[in-house]
């Protein structure tokens, strides 16, 4: 599989709200290219969910340092601003 294919697959798993399997799917998809920022913000959502904050603030952290004009930088910025407000 490539990695577009490990992305599609983690976000099928956060859909189905299984966390940890997400994680293991897009650490596949960096693995394959780790400069998938799409994945990176898949994966700290998914750390988010499971309550790991710190995990998932790098995993944000990494994705605009990879790509500062990912999709939505918005999204990254919430979701970051979410974890402050947990921790």
């Amino acid at each position: 599989m490539n990695s577009e294919d490990w992305v599609e697959k983690g976000n099928n798993y956060i859909d189905e709200e299984n966390y940890e399997k997400a994680i293991k799917a897009f650490n596949q998809a960096i693995e394959k290219n780790f400069k998938k920022s799409n994945a990176l913000f898949g994966r700290g959502l998914a750390f988010f969910h499971l309550k790991r904050y710190e995990d998932a603030l790098n995993s944000f952290n990494e994705v605009l340092q990879i790509n500062p004009e990912f999709d939505n930088p918005s999204r990254v910025y919430y979701n970051r601003g979410e974890i402050v407000g947990k921790t």
